[in-house]
C-alpha cells in the first residue's frame, strides 16, 4: 500500500472579493482561490500533486501521484 501523508490546507473565505483562498505550509507555492467550495477542491486535487511533483517532495517521500 502506497505511503500516505496528512497535508494541511487553510481556506477562508474573502467577504471582500467573493472568494474561497486556500493556502498551505505543506504545499510549497499554493495559493490559490475560488467563487465556490467545490470550485476550490477540484483546483485543489490538481494544483496539490503538481506542486508536490515541481518541488520535489513526491519523489522524495515515495508518495503516489494521485489524490
Amino acid at each position: 500500500m502506497p505511503a500516505r501523508k496528512t497535508i494541511h490546507v487553510k481556506a477562508i473565505w474573502d467577504d471582500e472579493a467573493e472568494v474561497w483562498v486556500a493556502e498551505s505550509d505543506d504545499v510549497p507555492g499554493l495559493i490559490t482561490e475560488a467563487s465556490a467550495w467545490d470550485r476550490l477542491m477540484e483546483k485543489l486535487r490538481v494544483l496539490i500533486p503538481e506542486l508536490l511533483e515541481a518541488n520535489g517532495i513526491l519523489k522524495q517521500a515515495g508518495l503516489p501521484k494521485q489524490f
